[in-house]
This record gives C-alpha cells, structure tokens and sequence, in this order.
C-alpha cells in the first residue's frame, strides 16, 4: 500500500505527469493539525482494473465536477499524490480529470462493471453502511477545525441538556398544572375574601365601640343627659376610639346640636354659644378645664356656636382660645335624627330603658361626598326622650381600602348596602377598571356600577340565591374566618358573595377575580420559574462567553493603550491577554475616568486655551507626519493686553490662624479673583503662590480676540480691588486681627508680547511671557503701593475718557536693545460718572447678579462679595443703597 506523498510542485516533476492506468493531482495540503486523512492510507496501486485518483472525495465535496489542473505557485503549498481503488459500489463517484484520459477512464469502469455484477450479491448488505458511513466522513471533514474545541463542545452540551430538562419540566406540568392552577387561584381568592372581610370588620367595629361608650358614659357619669358641655367633653374623650368617623353629633329635642369634626388629623369641636354676663375669661382660666367650667357660656354670642381645638388625645385646649362660628344646622330635618326620633315611641316600647339602641343609616349624599350614619338613642334615667348622638363616616376611606387591596393583586371588590347601593367598590379587570365613586350621584348595583355581562350575570345569581334560598346574613362577630355564601365561576372569573349585618346594618360583599389558567400560574409557580431562571441565566451565560470573547478583544487593546497614556509609556507595540472578559471593560472605563480627571487638573495648572491648543496640535496627525513643527505650540507674538496682581506681607495672617485656614482664606481669595478676570473676558495665565501671591492675566489673545481689551482690564482692575478691601475687612472681623496689614498691588500694561514653551521633552515643559510690556509690569509693581492700582501709557490712552486717572510719575528704563525709555504711570482711581462705560458696567454686574440668583439663597445675598460692591457703587452715584437689607 502506497501511503501519503507530500513534496513541492517546482521539486517533484511526476507529480504533473499522466501514467496509464492513474491520475495525478495537485492540491495544497491541509496542516497535520487541521486534517484528519493527511497521514491515511487510501489504497493500493492496481495493475490494471484500478484507477488511482487524487483527493477524489475532497473534490466531490467541495462541489467540484473535475479538480483543478494546477497549483498556484506558491513555495509554501505543498502537492499531494493519491491512489484510490475503484471498487464496484463507487463507479457513479469517478470521473476522468482529463480529456486524455477517458479511454483508460472507460476501460477501467467496463473493467469495474463486471467486477460489480460479479460480486453485487456479496456487497449489496454493505452498501448502505458504507454509504452513511461516506456521509458522516465527508461531514467531519467538512467542520472547520476552529470551532472543534472543548468550549464549544461543552456549550452544546449545555444547550442539549436545558432542552431536555426544559421539556421535561413542560411535560410534566402539563399533566398537573390543571390542578396545580385552579387550586392555587381558589387559595388566593379565598385569601382575598378573607382578608376583605377582615379590613370590613376592622372598619365598623370601631363605631361599635364608641357607641357603646357613649352609652356607658351617660348612663354612669353624666348627671344632667341633655347638657351640651357634658357631651363636649364627651364626644372629645371617646374620638380617639376611631379615626375613620368625619363627624359626631349630638341633637337634643330643642333643635340644638354640639359637633365634632375630624379633618386630615385636626380636630375641633363646636358647642351652643349661651350668654352669661359673670361667666369667666379665657385669659383668667387655666390650661386645665375645671369642673364648675362651662365649655357653653361667654360673656356675649356674636354667633350661634363657640369652637374649641381639641388634642390628639381627645383634650379640649381653651388655652388656645376660643372662635365663634355660626353653624346653621337643623337638627329635625336631618336623617340621623328624624330616624330615631321619629320612632321613639315604638322603639321606647320594644328596646329596655338601659338597653343600647343604634341605628345605621343608608347612604346619603352632601356636598359632593358620599356618607353614612350610625345614631345612638340618648334616654334619661326615666326612659324619657333627651336626643340622638351620631356618628359620620365618610365612604372615600372605604373607596380608599378598598382600591388598596385591589392594587395589590388586581380583581373586583364591591360592597353593597340592603338596596344594593354602592358603598365601596374597585375593579382592576382586564377589561374593565373602576376606582372612583361618583361625586354627583349615588349608585345602584349593576345598572349605574357598569353593563358589562359580567356583573349582570353575577346580580342575577344573588336574585336567584336570595329568591330560592333560606341564607340568613351572619354578624361582623362571626365573620373573622368566614367562608362564602355563594361562590362559582363565570366567564373565566372566579367570584364570591356574603352577606353580614351589624345591628341594622346590612352589606354585600362580592369579591371577583380572573382566572389567569394553566401558563400564567405555571409561569408563576416558585419551583419552575426558578428553573426556568436558572436556565436563562446559563444559557445568556454562556453565548455572552463565546460572543463577548471576540468583542472585547480590541477593549483589550484600547485598555492597555489607556495604561500606557497614563504610565507616559509611548510603546506602540501591545500584547493582549485573552484571559480576560467583562473586567477588561470595567477596566478600562475605570481608566478613562482617571485620563479625564488628568486632562481636567492639567487644564487647572495650564491655561484652558492652551490646553485646548494642545490637544487640537495633538490630533492634527498631517503635521506631526510632516514634521512641520515639533513643538506643541510655535512661539508667536501679539498685541495684548497683562494684569499683576500681588499680594504680599500675609505672614502674620498665617501665624494667627493657622495653615488649615490660612489655605481657605487664600483659595477664597483666588476663586473670587480669577471669576472676576473670566467674567471680564479674561484669563488667568500664571498663578504664583510662594513668598507672595501673584496672578497674572491676558487679554486678546489670538485665539480669542477682545474688543476694547485695555477697558476690560481697567474694569477687572477696579472690581478686584473692591473684592480684595472687603475680604481684608471680612478677615479682620471674623479672626478679630485687626492690626493685621496685608498688601495688594494692581498693575496694567498693553503692548507685544511674546508667547513660548520652555523646557524639552526630557524635562518640565513651561509656557512663558516675554517682552516689553511684561518688563514695564515689573516697574510698574516697583513703584506702586499698597491698595493701589497703576497704568502705562498705552493703556492710560484708551481709558482716560471712562476712568479717572492721575498722573504719578516718569521712570526711565532700558529696553533688550540697550535704548533708554520713558515709563509713564498713571494710577487709576475710579470710573467717571458721566461715561457710558460706568454704564455697562452696572449693567453687566446686574446681569452677572441675575445669573447666580439660583445659586445664591436669599439670606446669603446680602454678604455676596458681588451684590455688595454693586451696592457701594450705587451709592458712588448718589443712589440710596443700604446693602444690609434686602
């Protein structure tokens, strides 16, 4: 047997060569690592009834009717030489490589023919095994060998078992989800209704209390029934019982009413005024109500009711004065009275003398609000008539816990009175939501609620039930745990119907909820949405690993050219380490935040413009490829405008208050400084703090030209000269040092100036100021003195019609050229009343006002720095300015 023949195309001549009975091609080879036959042997030569053919299956795979009849002529390609025998079962794959050949071709396949008819009976049991056997090779071999590795096949493992623990999962709660829904959505409605009924219990019961207390309270305490200042006193006393009533009434037979009211948590309470010349003053009574104080009596009754503010604890405080108020209530035409007291004498006949009577209202609308009452019947000692005490509720509390239990978990819930009045009611449906009472109307069940089939349907079984069942309502009492007199469903919606009395209160409550079947609750179940999350969350796992595998690769290389930014390493060679994931992006985000905080504390220490000149000059590749210029930023010269302030002698402010403080003193003073130079169009070019503070400022700059630059020099001047003396006094006041001298200087000069870097690249990089004007600034700060502010000649010539200026004096000076100069200085004092500029210049400290009013808070305003020297220079125009007040 003949195994692999590998060599070059240019070294080995047979390899183009055309035998008799074979045929050679040449193909590259695939590497040892990527190939599964490079090594295999295929065949034998035959003497003659077999055909030797290169890469046969290969080419038939690749889709090729015959294989190429040349190699490209590349060293690193290496040709193959194949014999492949032809057996029986394989003459429909042969085909000749060449034209010459398709004689040899046909006499070898008449040759193969009678082999096949000879021995088809032997292999026909072995044909199809052979074939699949064919297909599964040629699909091996079509895998590209990249993706055959352990992560891949460890994801479709993962992938196959999640499909089958997933359908396995489905599969089982097909059968027992059924059961599985209906039995947790019944446990959830019956929870529902139970915990309605709870709430409903915890809402009336209340009103059972207080009315019992009140009976209590005139039967054992209070001597005379019909006394408005007992049941002051008494209705105060036993609020507290119940923060859900609105009102408490008390009518006696004589058509007077005391009233409490409680609205959001404020009490008062209101009694019948009676005038009584003797009666004591507030002013001489103490914050204690004694018993001989009548709550009733005053010296004179402007209106019908005195008003009294009653505590959370249900005190009455007279401390707090008394109001009067006119209440016009008719108490015979009210329901709450006219229902008991009409029917007194069936009720005296029928209900003991020391037995409680009470009586629940139906519901009633007034102003806007629907409410219901519960009246209590007040008797004497001898079973006569005194009065009718009563409770209001407002049913918006009931709306209120209502629409909170639906909001939880959706549904209906709706409470009914006997005439299936609406007392409550809240829906969240799928296709019908309700959470408000009408304001204008009272509302009838299910004509006025909604005509949805639904409720129909559902009142329609209460008339049935009612009609055709003996169900008595059971009391509040017995209804902790209660279960449903009629409960079903209808139209995919699960529902239950109880009926419950207090007294002679009756309600229906209907409590509906959706049957959300067999997915839904499935979806919901705790166990297989675990499952479910589980899965997800492996699956998003994985495919994240092989897809953010390849995306992050060039985060890789722009994380580690961040590294290198910030380590100042010019390295343009840079390895990436494949071992990383998301934490190259954490990484490197984390990275650009710092190389954005280094760009911005670079900009503090350089000049903004400068820095932005920098980072254009840096972008402009074209140049720095050119090498048109290798520094950063040419030297140039220009017509520009330079302020020196200095501030110098502060030793024993440092002394006195210490290095902390000191620092906050002197950055106070360089925040107010430098926003005065910015406002005013300027920029701060250098800040010096050694021996002395000293700021320098440039106007007109090339890359930002200033109009009139010389008067906004002047203006910054003068500002901060107002700044700097009410600092200095702020300082003295505060640190109670008032023999502490601190000295300022402010000097101004126009002319060329020259700009450039100083330093190399193996070394600090400077940008420095050259020239005559920055010489003149140093005389000019020789001879100026403590708050003093001093101009050149150039600039006295631009600003002497808006600004008073004094001569001062000549100094002579020598120039880089060795020629003597005249230095001629001016002190600027202030500006002149009559110019325009003085004008413009009130205007923008306003507009600057203005802008900072949202930072200011209105009691800072009047020690802003800014309002105060806008305040003293009013005053210089003869304004009446005081700049203590508002």
């Amino acid at each position: 047997m003949n195994g692999l023949q590998e060599g070059n195309v240019d070294d080995d001549p047979t390899t183009t060569t055309i035998k008799n009975t074979t045929t050679n091609w040449i193909v590259p080879s695939r590497s040892p690592e990527s190939s599964a036959w490079s090594n295999a042997e295929f065949g034998s030569r035959s003497h003659g009834s077999q055909l030797e053919l290169g890469l046969l299956h290969h080419s038939k795979m690749n889709g090729s009717s015959s294989p190429p009849s040349s190699c490209p002529s590349n060293p690193m390609n290496t040709s193959i030489e194949m014999s492949v025998p032809i057996h029986a079962h394989q003459d429909e794959e042969a085909f000749p490589s060449s034209q010459g050949d398709e004689n040899t071709l046909k006499h070898s396949l008449q040759k193969g023919s009678s082999v096949k008819k000879e021995a088809s009976h032997h292999h026909h049991s072995s044909k199809y095994s052979s074939s699949i056997k064919t297909l599964l090779l040629h699909a091996v071999e079509s895998i590209p060998s990249s993706l055959i590795t352990v992560m891949n096949v460890l994801v479709i493992f993962f992938l196959l078992q999640s499909l089958i623990t997933i359908g396995t999962t489905f599969f089982i709660l097909f059968f027992e989800g059924s059961t599985l829904s209906d039995n947790a959505e019944l446990v959830a409605h019956q929870d529902r209704f139970q915990k309605l009924i709870r709430n409903l219990y915890d809402f009336v019961i209340p009103a059972e209390i207080v009315t019992s207390s009140l009976h209590n309270q005139v039967l054992s305490f209070i001597e005379e029934p019909s006394s408005h200042n007992s049941w002051a006193r008494l209705l105060s006393t036993t609020s507290v019982y119940d923060r859900q009533l609105s009102f408490m009434y008390f009518g006696d037979g004589n058509n007077q009413v005391t009233m409490l009211r409680q609205i959001n948590g404020v009490s008062n309470i209101m009694v019948p005024c009676h005038a009584h010349p003797q009666s004591k003053s507030l002013n001489a009574v103490q914050d204690v109500i004694t018993k001989d104080f009548d709550l009733t009596f005053s010296q004179n009754c402007p209106k019908s009711h005195l008003k009294y503010n009653v505590s959370s604890d249900g005190v009455i405080l007279i401390e707090q004065g008394v109001a009067n108020v006119q209440l016009d209530l008719n108490v015979s035409s009210k329901y709450w009275f006219t229902s008991v007291a009409n029917n007194f004498p069936q009720i005296s006949s029928e209900v003991p003398k020391r037995q409680k009577y009470t009586a629940w209202s139906d519901v009633f609308l007034f102003n806007g609000a629907l409410s219901i009452y519960v009246s209590l019947l007040v008797r004497d000692s001898t079973n006569n008539f005194v009065g009718v005490a009563a409770l209001e509720y407002s049913l918006s509390d009931l709306q209120v816990l209502l629409c909170n239990l639906v909001a939880t978990s959706g549904g209906a819930i709706l409470v009914l009175d006997r005439e299936d009045r609406i007392l409550g009611a809240c829906a969240l449906l799928s296709d019908f939501s309700f959470t408000e009472l009408s304001s204008t109307m009272i509302q009838t069940f299910p004509k006025d609620f909604s005509n949805n089939t639904l409720f129909e349907s559902i009142f329609k079984l209460m008339n049935d039930e009612e009609t055709h069942s003996s169900n008595q309502s059971v009391t509040f009492s017995d209804a902790l745990y209660p279960e449903p007199q009629l409960k079903g469903m209808i139209h995919n919606f699960i529902y239950s119907i109880s009926e419950f009395s207090m007294n002679n209160l009756r309600v229906k409550v209907i409590v509906i909820t959706e049957h959300t079947g067999f997915l839904s609750i499935m979806i919901n179940s705790r166990v297989s949405s675990l499952v479910i999350l589980f899965l997800v969350v492996g699956l998003g796992i994985v495919f994240l690993m092989i897809v953010l595998k390849g995306i992050t690769y060039p985060f890789q290389r722009l994380r580690q050219t961040m590294e290198n930014i910030l380590k100042l390493d010019h390295s343009l060679s840079i390895p990436v380490h494949t071992e990383c994931l998301l934490g190259d992006v954490r990484r490197m985000q984390s990275y650009v935040e710092t190389f954005r905080n280094v760009l911005f504390y670079f900009s503090l220490f350089c000049p903004e413009l400068i820095v932005k000149h920098i980072l254009a000059s840096s972008s402009n590749q074209s140049n720095i490829k050119a090498g048109v210029n290798d520094q950063i930023i040419p030297t140039k010269s220009q017509y520009m405008t330079i302020l020196v302030l200095e501030l110098k002698n502060f030793c024993d402010l440092q002394q006195r208050i210490g290095m902390d403080m000191f620092c906050r003193v002197l950055n106070s003073f360089i925040s107010e400084l430098t926003s005065s130079i910015h406002s005013n169009e300027g920029f701060v070019f250098d800040l010096s703090v050694k021996n002395n503070l000293k700021i320098m400022a440039l106007w007109n700059d090339s890359t930002k030209p200033i109009e009139n630059h010389e008067l906004r020099a002047a203006a910054t001047a003068i500002e901060m000269q107002t700044i700097m003396a009410d600092k200095i006094e702020h300082i003295k006041q505060e640190f109670n040092c008032p023999c502490v001298e601190i000295d300022y200087k402010t000097v101004i000069a126009t002319g060329m100036v020259f700009l450039a870097c100083t330093g190399t690249t193996t070394s600090r990089v400077s940008f420095s100021c050259f020239g005559e004007s920055v010489a003149v600034c140093d005389v000019l700060l020789e001879h100026c003195r403590s708050g003093e502010v001093l101009l050149c000649q150039n600039v006295f010539v631009k600003v002497a019609e808006m600004f008073l200026c004094h001569y001062l004096r000549t100094v002579p000076i020598f120039t880089m050229k060795q020629e003597k100069r005249d230095v001629v200085m001016y002190s600027l004092k202030k500006y002149l009343k009559e110019s325009s500029a003085y004008e413009q210049h009130v205007a923008s400290k306003l507009l600057q006002l203005r802008d900072r009013r949202r930072e200011l808070d209105i009691a800072e305003v009047s020690t802003d720095t800014l309002y105060k020297s806008l305040c003293k220079e009013l005053q210089n125009l003869g304004h009446e300015v005081n700049a203590d007040n508002d």
